[in-house]
Formats: C-alpha cells, structure tokens, sequence
C-alpha cells in the first residue's frame, strides 16, 4: 500500500509540474519580469537575466534584455545606472514605480519627447535654410559671370579706337577675281588682310 501511495503521489507531483509549465507558457515574459522585480527592487539586467533562463530556460536570452528595456521605456520598471564590479562595465538596477511615481517618470518622458521633436524640427529648417542660401549664392555666382560677360563685349567698342572698330565691325569685300591679287591686299586695311590671312590659314592650314 505504501509503494503504491509513493508512486501516486510521484504521479500527481509529474502532473503539477506539466501544469505549472503549461500555466508558465501562457503567462507574457514581461509580467514574469515585473513579478520577479516587484518581489526583488533593484535587481540587475544580470540577476533578472539568470532568473528568467533558470527558470524558463526555453526563453531566449535576448528577449530579456529587450523587454526589460521596453517595460523601463513605458515606466513599468524604472531603472538607474550603477557600476558593476564583478563584470567592470556599467549596467542598470531595476524597481517597480509606485503610481505617483509612474505619473512623474511619464511626464519626464512626454517632455523629453516634445523637446526631442522641438529640436529635430529646429535641425530641419535650419538644413533648408541652409540649402536656400547655397541656392540663392550659386545663381548670384552665375548672374555675375554671365555680367561679366556682358560688361566685356559691350565695353570692347569702348575701348578701342572708332577707326579699329570700323575696320572689325566692316565685312571684308574681296575684289573681282580679275584683279591682281596685290592690288587686292593693297585694297584691304590692316585689320581686314589680318582677318583675310587668318581665313586663308584655315582653308590652307599652316
């Protein structure tokens, strides 16, 4: 009879514990955080990272770390810098906020939000400004060349004597073909057999 209660009892405990893994399996890893946190303030990443895997060993170890940032993240949990000794880096330590305080972490975290936009609108228009400027810089650069431009050929007459721009600004007339062709050159001015000569080299080369 004892035998038979021993392996009774070995039975039921087998069913409890498929039970109670079934339960664990519906329960959200993140109320499997706050649960443990709430029994344990300012626990570490590390010490709530081993709990989970040693208690619930079919859950990823990344997982932790990332709903542990999100339940700080909506003020679930709060946490706060410290140094650890044992691995020399920086971590955080983790509590359950009182509802006051959940109120105050959450105002914080609106005003840090609605500064946060404040500035990265502030950073845009400044970039658009800023493009507006180097727009606005590179058409004066090209108006001023195209000025430049302007100012020189209409200044040219200007600055050469009215007889040589004449002379430029008449078309060469090349005499009949009967002609000797000294008397042709002899016919043109300076600038005209210049330009002549630059026209018989294009033809010619040379």
């Amino acid at each position: 009879m004892g035998v038979m209660k021993e392996k009774l009892e070995a039975v039921m405990n087998e069913w409890d514990k498929e039970d109670e893994m079934q339960t664990n399996k519906k329960v959200p890893l993140s109320k499997k955080i706050i649960d443990y946190v709430l029994k344990n303030p300012n626990s570490t990443a590390l010490q709530v990272t081993n709990y989970i895997m040693r208690t619930y060993p079919e859950t990823p170890k990344a997982n932790v770390s990332s709903i542990l940032k999100q339940l700080s993240d909506r003020n679930h949990l709060e946490r706060e810098y410290y140094f650890d000794k044992v691995t020399h880096r920086q971590s955080y330590k983790y509590r359950v906020p009182s509802e006051a305080r959940k109120q105050e972490l959450e105002a914080v975290r609106k005003a840090e939000h609605k500064s946060s936009k404040e500035r990265l609108e502030k950073m845009r228009l400044q970039a658009e400004a800023a493009r507006a400027a180097k727009a606005a810089k590179k058409e004066e650069r090209l108006k001023a060349q195209d000025d430049v431009g302007t100012k020189w050929n209409t200044g040219l007459s200007d600055l050469l004597p009215s007889q040589v721009t004449e002379h430029l600004l008449r078309p060469i007339e090349i005499p009949p073909y009967d002609k000797d062709p000294q008397v042709i050159i002899r016919s043109l001015s300076v600038m005209q057999a210049r330009a002549l000569y630059d026209e018989l080299k294009k033809i010619f080369g040379g």
